[in-house]
């Protein structure tokens, strides 16, 4: 409704800080995360596609972050001195592919967020006029799982071989011959659960927001399985 809407949308980042119901005053750590939430939904409401992209860039490019860590971590035991010397950086501190990253980053800014978006304008006008129930929302995840969870982990898959790893488009063919009805299987372990819970109980305008943070774990594992796989024929 409009004013489930107004709630999430309307507040005024000057004033939102102090707005916390039963309490005369926050501690400047939840002044500054209210404040920080606040110019978010003020961002949202006025440039809802790119304040939609640049998140999605900065969690595509933290979840890679993430699982080139965990790459490294899983690695270095088994590491010879040279091979940590390579891996280590000034400070002794772990590599960073900081192009993997970037071109993650590059990824959820162009594909991720503006595509949710759309996608989800397009299923709220698909549905739209149909109260909200049950059946409702398991229609919106099975129809969501069905035609964009694919196309989705299409678009990842090619947009890692091609640009991260550097392969051919033979050798793309090859990986989703043999591996997208895997990565498919997996997804359909998470994102039918994240969708129903999505489509039930968040608003429309931070429903993007939500698959990303959930994608923050999705996009770790795509992208560490990457990572380990080029780790290996190093």
């Amino acid at each position: 409704s409009s004013k489930k809407r107004e709630k999430w949308i309307n507040i005024n980042p000057r004033t939102h800080a102090n707005m916390v119901p039963g309490k005369a005053s926050i501690s400047s750590s939840g002044s500054v995360f209210h404040l920080a939430w606040a110019l978010y939904l003020d961002k949202l409401a006025k440039k809802p596609v790119q304040t939609k992209a640049f998140t999605a860039a900065f969690i595509q490019a933290a979840s890679d972050v993430v699982a080139q860590s965990i790459v490294g971590r899983r690695s270095r035991a088994g590491d010879g001195e040279d091979e940590k010397k390579k891996r280590k950086g000034k400070g002794g501190k772990a590599l960073i592919d900081v192009r993997r990253t970037a071109l993650m980053a590059v990824f959820g800014f162009v594909w991720v967020g503006p595509g949710l978006h759309y996608w989800q304008r397009f299923l709220e006008s698909k549905f739209a006029g149909r109260k909200q129930s049950l059946r409702l929302v398991l229609e919106k995840a099975c129809f969501d799982q069905a035609f964009y969870g694919p196309v989705a982990n299409v678009a990842m898959m090619t947009f890692i071989t091609l640009l991260i790893e550097k392969k051919s488009a033979q050798a793309l063919r090859k990986k989703l011959t043999s591996q997208l009805v895997g990565v498919q299987l997996n997804a359909w372990k998470v994102w039918p659960l994240a969708s129903i819970l999505n489509y039930s109980f968040v608003p429309v305008e931070l429903r993007v927001l939500f698959m990303n943070l959930v994608g923050f774990g999705w996009s770790t594992f795509l992208n560490y399985s990457s990572s380990r796989t080029l780790k290996l024929k190093k």
